[in-house]
């Protein structure tokens, strides 16, 4: 039993929220086990141990509430900007640990249950560590209405712990939730690294049953009324077709929800600039501008063709005797590739673009000392490790976005991604699952400021970060990659439905994007922008416009249609820069031009040996 008394708190009857007809409360020992040894000791103390009184008819229930640390506990909301800002940041990755039980087709509801409180006010923190106490419940008559519940619950956990509705309390409603997005149930590692789910299980099991037992006393009802011993099978699982009507109608409100959703205007993106800002005449001459770049791409692309030959092989190879993709055919001496690690540099302009697996760049990596090395990777896999999706949760919904990391724990995305938002979650591959952020600084909106930036920090990572390349020589017709989470291909993404349903180990795949420059401008005297090819979209916003050899010469904003072709408008990495500055951050800096390197191609495109060679001579 936990031994720091904290607070003692007065329940009403019809706050208490009862699973399979028990409170949640009076379960806490197994529940804390369960959390304990599925998930860990950390996100187990975030709910404070109760000590429960028995009522009656008179005197309603009371509970004492118990912390494991010493100190003295105050309101979240009573605390400094930075100790708040740190309280939230640990209550939301605990929470969101917390929440990863609750597709437990056992004991999700009670895991539900548990993260429901009467009010902000039942949110404390000691030493440093955040805690609840009155959860399990609810305000009185919540229970029973399923949409107060959802607004209640978004403006008070919901604001740490982001998702679609209120958690589950009902079989029922974990159907409806298994209709609203496939079933991600991901394992958690013990902490002492062995399995005991059978243990927690039996725990549960056992207390359920036996009415469990409460720190100090023997537990029974809060009302005084002995516990019923049963265990109620879920609903799931007993037959009967009237149990499928309300997954029918939630499968075409989902449905209806998602054609929504893929509308055009309806995904969360900026608008496109006003009017005042570019006129159809302009618009017209940035399009006729980008027809005039793709037409000469075009010319060199038949020019080069022409005097290509095709190998037994199959393979283009050009007059200069570089592949399409301007690398040179690996040369192999007694069977083995020359040098098979070793990149090469691409020659003069490519035909095509080199695919993002063989372009080979250099990334910062930071030390646990804090010292900075760099490493050679591919291209694709440091647009992985480094571009994140940025999740902003808001009073009236919520916004997707993409943003990159500048730094061993700084991310840069657009202004209107995070504007407005009360609770800001970012999460990529590489870093394994949502993490909480907080905005440093920020520059918008952008048709007042020209600018559309927003710096963040999230706590506790030590990433591998992007270089800035600031251009002193003009990027037109150069090789653009972009990288993001655009919302049209991640709506459709089962790992994205499962993340916003509360699995926050569940992350969608990002998606990558190559294209050319086609031209740079000042865009309506207020910003530089380089209009571009790569394809961006709604969820691209704040996500980086790479060059060849992996630095950010760019930040995605916004796109704007204009006779049936879409363009491409990305703020320069050389505007990102004086922002940062301006706001007190430095940045690793470029400015030389791009040298491509592709990685070698494998012994399936050599036309010849050096033997060949030799004879031929």
């Amino acid at each position: 039993m936990a031994e720091n008394f904290l607070t003692k708190t007065t329940l009403d009857r019809e706050a208490i929220v009862e699973v399979s007809g028990r409170s949640a409360l009076e379960s806490y020992a197994a529940l804390r086990e369960l959390v304990a040894t599925r998930v860990s000791e950390e996100a187990a103390t975030v709910l404070a141990e109760p000590v429960l009184s028995r009522g009656n008819d008179e005197t309603p229930p009371t509970v004492s509430w118990y912390v494991p640390w010493q100190g003295e506990g105050k309101r979240l909301a009573a605390l400094g900007e930075e100790q708040r800002n740190h309280a939230e940041s640990l209550l939301t990755e605990r929470l969101l640990a917390l929440s990863s039980l609750i597709n437990d087709p056992d004991y999700g509801t009670l895991v539900g249950a548990a993260l429901h409180v009467g009010s902000n006010d039942d949110i404390w923190v000691v030493d440093g560590n955040p805690v609840l106490v009155n959860w399990g419940t609810v305000p009185p008559g919540a229970s029973q209405s399923r949409s107060r519940r959802d607004r209640h619950f978004a403006h008070t956990l919901g604001r740490f712990l982001p998702m679609q509705a209120a958690p589950p309390l009902t079989s029922s409603e974990m159907m409806e939730r298994a209709s609203l997005a496939p079933a991600a149930t991901v394992p958690v590692e013990p902490v002492d690294g062995e399995s005991s789910n059978a243990s927690a299980s039996a725990a549960i099991a056992e207390d359920q049953v036996s009415g469990g037992p409460v720190p100090g006393q023997a537990a029974g009802a809060l009302a005084g009324n002995p516990v019923a011993p049963v265990i109620e099978a879920p609903e799931s699982r007993r037959r009967g077709w009237v149990h499928w009507i309300p997954l029918v109608l939630l499968l075409l409100i989902a449905g209806a929800a998602l054609a929504w959703l893929l509308s055009p205007g309806n995904l969360i993106y900026p608008p496109p600039p006003p009017q005042s800002m570019i006129d159809d005449n302009r618009t017209a001459e940035i399009a006729e501008e980008v027809n005039r770049t793709l037409e000469e791409r075009a010319a060199a692309l038949e020019a080069a063709i022409a005097g290509a030959t095709c190998t037994d092989e199959g393979q283009l190879v050009l007059e200069d005797g570089n592949l399409p993709d301007g690398s040179m055919p690996p040369v192999i001496a007694e069977g083995e590739i020359q040098n098979p690690d070793v990149p090469v540099a691409v020659q003069g302009e490519s035909l095509l673009p080199i695919g993002p697996e063989r372009v080979a760049v250099e990334q910062s990596v930071p030390g646990e000392d804090g010292a900075i090395t760099v490493a050679q990777t591919d291209l694709l896999n440091h647009l992985e490790q480094q571009t994140v999706l940025v999740l902003a949760h808001m009073v009236d919904g919520s916004a997707n976005g993409s943003g990159f990391f500048v730094g061993p724990d700084l991310i840069v995305t657009n202004h209107h991604v995070i504007e407005n938002a009360s609770r800001i979650l970012v999460t990529s591959r590489s870093l394994g699952r949502l993490h909480p952020a907080e905005v440093l600084a920020s520059a918008g909106p952008f048709e007042l400021t020209g600018a559309d930036f927003a710096l963040l920090r999230v706590h506790g990572v030590n990433r591998p970060f992007f270089m800035v390349r600031n251009a002193n020589t003009t990027m037109k017709l150069q090789r653009v990659v972009t990288s993001g989470y655009p919302g049209a291909i991640i709506e459709t993404d089962p790992a994205y439905q499962a993340l916003i349903s509360g699995d926050a180990t569940a992350i969608p795949e990002m998606s990558v994007s190559q294209g050319i420059v086609n031209t740079e401008q000042n865009f309506a005297g207020l910003a530089n922008v380089l209009i571009h090819t790569a394809r961006i979209s709604p969820g691209n916003s704040g996500g980086p416009l790479v060059d060849a050899c992996g630095r950010v010469v760019g930040v995605n904003t916004f796109g704007r249609t204009s006779d049936e072709r879409f363009l491409n408008f990305s703020i320069v990495s050389g505007d990102l820069i004086r922002f940062l500055r301006t706001n007190g951050y430095e940045v690793s800096e470029d400015t030389s031009d791009c040298v491509a390197m592709a990685l070698p191609r494998g012994p399936t495109l050599v036309t010849q040996t050096p033997e060949e060679t030799d004879q031929t001579e």
